[in-house]
């Protein structure tokens, strides 16, 4: 008869390497890692029906570690994708979670249209004009 070993489940010890990944600039495997945390977490909580402060906070420093990953993989927009497949549903992503992830989805995407306003109107600055009045060509010692 096969002796059966009961799971190990997340600690704060693992929360904490993924962390020191994120902060050393390891974004997959910060990722990865808060990923794994949240589906052991979640799939815990489904088997054991247990909900404690504990949890609750281990469960957010994880989800909050995985949003800052895909903000710095620059992978903002599977974001909220990604949490739904972990919690199962939006509701059951933490409040504080799901709102730090929409406003790092919305600021990159700011960002994004900000630079391309700018681009488009720097161009448009310059071009026309270049176009217009063209610079004389330099002439080397001519003074």
């Amino acid at each position: 008869m096969a002796m059966e070993v009961a799971p190990s489940f997340p600690t704060w010890e693992e929360i904490e390497l993924a962390e020191n990944y994120m902060v050393c600039c390891m974004y997959q495997e910060a990722a990865a890692l808060s990923s794994s945390i949240i589906e052991q977490l979640v799939d815990k909580n489904v088997k054991t029906n247990e909900r404690n402060c504990e949890f609750g906070d281990m469960l957010e420093s994880a989800a909050m570690i995985l949003v800052q990953s895909y903000k710095a993989l620059g992978r903002t927009s599977e974001m909220l994708k990604q949490l739904k497949v972990l919690f199962g549903s939006v509701t059951a992503i933490p409040a504080q979670v799901f709102l730090t992830g929409i406003v790092k989805r919305q600021a990159s995407s700011t960002k994004k249209a900000l630079v391309d306003f700018w681009q488009l109107a720097f161009s448009y600055q310059v071009n026309p004009l270049a176009a217009v009045q063209p610079l004389p060509p330099a002439t080397r010692g001519s003074r």
